[in-house]
């Protein structure tokens, strides 16, 4: 299949980009970064950012390789504070929906730990069974 290069309405790359060839545009377009601080196992300083990305595709390509990689997800990745580079074993793209669910299961969890939930252990059983039974009203 021949695709036309058409950057995603949230890529940052520099001047008009529809219609480049993937040397020049690169193979992704990637929104600007959010980041927070964290702390690894070792207790060494960790940046996580998330943002959104989608392949940038341009030229001719096969169709299952075309849908499979130009739909749009978020990015999480992992670097130690002050890295220059993401190495690719700690970046991970979600769908949307995969991203909403990791954001709710965070938002919980910090919840946990601010002592807003009561037993975290006890509430979080009662929460995988209303989730279960969600999935089976679908």
């Amino acid at each position: 299949m021949s695709v036309w290069g058409w950057c995603a309405p949230f890529c940052i790359q520099d001047g008009p980009t529809n219609g480049d060839s993937v040397e020049h545009h690169g193979s992704v377009c990637e929104s600007r970064s959010q980041g927070v601080d964290a702390v690894d196992a070792n207790h060494d300083d960790v940046d996580i950012f998330t943002r959104a990305t989608r392949s940038y595709l341009h030229g001719t390509v096969h169709r299952s390789v075309g849908r499979r990689v130009n739909v749009p997800k978020v990015e999480l990745s992992f670097a130690a504070t002050g890295a220059d580079e993401i190495g690719e074993a700690n970046m991970f793209r979600m769908t949307p929906d995969a991203a909403r669910s990791l954001a709710r299961h965070l938002t919980w969890f910090a919840d946990v730990v601010d002592g807003c939930t009561g037993d975290p252990n006890e509430a979080l059983a009662k929460r995988e069974v209303e989730i279960e039974r969600e999935r089976r009203k679908v």
